[in-house]
């Protein structure tokens, strides 16, 4: 058994040396060596990130050169000691940012072909004095820690492309605070959950965490990403008023004994994880695109319920609008002037336009995340000081 070292700071010099640590060696001077690599080469860094994703292969993630996270992507074959560069940079939007201080590490899910490799969390555009780690700092800006506490993956460890890569996080609702500094590690630490484990780290205000948070990847569904054509409005009519009230009608209201507002689908807003982005149609005046990223389960009810064609979804919209409104006393439902002018585009096609491998086309626009449930567990420590100290590590794991 054996470590794999590589880089890090030798005095103030950085570097791009190999080594091998025999855990077993009998004496530890006598444990380390020197591995050669043949050909082109990872660049000298720092606090990279290194994942060993099977018996022959040794991956490496960015890390830091003059004092600017990197994010190229490197293989190294054991058997053969040669390098071979995945891809340079970041390129594309589902491509984790160049980050300092971030978690990385690789596995193998059940269900899914191929290797993942994942990246968490890390500093954007690496430490700043006075800037990074200062209260009341705006969120994902440069020189702070990521905010969103998303995970990014990707099954392709030989994939050139850094489009391959995708984004996940935790089920609406749930969240993984932000964080720099921590430890990320795949296995089975409950009984039957192949899982990724986040631990410890520091958080953007740059205090240090003690908690445990599992992704249950056992769990894993895709998150889609929805765009919805309406005719009969521009973007700058739909204010974040109209869109929260957009959103009441996708629970389905319905008459019930006579009693209005009964919601048939009151989870589907719920399923909605991202705001609703609302942009001009640039083939048409006055047409707008709404997009967004809802769980499968909500933007499949979007898609085949509220919207199965263009006739159906103008007929649901103008129903539901008279019913949410009809209720006495709705004073809060006030945009009813600007949602009873919207009109389901000829521009979105039909639903056998649908494609079912790419989760492409109609009112869908493919996988957007993975989606997984979290636990998290919260440590309480106890030391005893003067030479007799002892620390009891309390757990408590709750789904959230």
């Amino acid at each position: 058994t054996a470590a794999i070292i590589f880089g890090g700071f030798t005095a103030n010099s950085l570097s791009s040396a190999v080594f091998l640590y025999d855990l077993g060696a009998a004496d530890p001077e006598l444990g380390l060596s020197f591995v050669s690599n043949y050909g082109a080469s990872p660049s000298a860094r720092g606090y990279q990130g290194l994942a060993k994703p099977d018996s022959k292969t040794l991956l490496m993630y960015g890390g830091m050169q003059d004092k600017m996270p990197i994010a190229d992507l490197w293989k190294l074959d054991l058997a053969t000691q040669y390098w071979q560069i995945v891809h340079a940079t970041k390129a594309g939007s589902k491509s984790p940012d160049p980050s300092a201080f971030s978690a990385f590490t690789s596995f193998t899910a059940t269900g899914v072909k191929g290797k993942i490799m994942v990246s968490h969390g890390g500093i954007l555009q690496g430490y700043k004095r006075g800037t990074t780690f200062v209260a009341g700092s705006s969120d994902d800006t440069p020189y702070q820690v990521k905010s969103t506490g998303n995970v990014y993956m990707s099954e392709d460890v030989n994939s050139a492309n850094p489009t391959s890569w995708m984004g996940a996080r935790a089920q609406p609702g749930q969240s993984i605070p932000g964080r720099c500094m921590h430890s990320i590690l795949n296995g089975v630490f409950l009984p039957g959950v192949d899982s990724i484990l986040v631990h410890g780290g520091v958080d953007k205000s740059g205090q240090g965490l003690s908690d445990l948070c599992l992704l249950d990847i056992t769990t894993m569904e895709a998150g889609m990403r929805v765009r919805i054509i309406f005719d009969g409005v521009s973007a700058s009519e739909l204010t974040t008023t109209v869109l929260d009230e957009f959103k009441v009608l996708l629970q389905n209201p319905q008459m019930y004994e006579g009693s209005p507002a009964f919601f048939t689908a009151p989870q589907i807003p719920d399923g909605i994880y991202t705001s609703i982005s609302v942009q001009d149609n640039p083939n048409r005046n006055q047409s707008v695109i709404l997009s967004f990223s809802a769980s499968s389960n909500s933007a499949f009810y979007i898609v085949y319920v509220f919207f199965p064609s263009v006739d159906d979804g103008n007929g649901w919209l103008a129903n539901a609008l008279d019913v949410v409104s009809s209720v006495q006393g709705q004073e809060r439902f006030s945009s009813k002037e600007v949602l009873s002018k919207l009109k389901l585009s000829e521009d979105n096609g039909q639903i056998s336009d649908f494609n079912q491998e790419t989760l492409q086309g109609y009112l869908l626009d493919g996988i957007s995340d993975y989606l997984f449930n979290l636990y998290k567990f919260v440590g309480t420590s106890s030391c005893k000081s003067q030479g007799n100290t002892s620390t009891n590590l309390v757990l408590s794991g709750e789904r959230l």
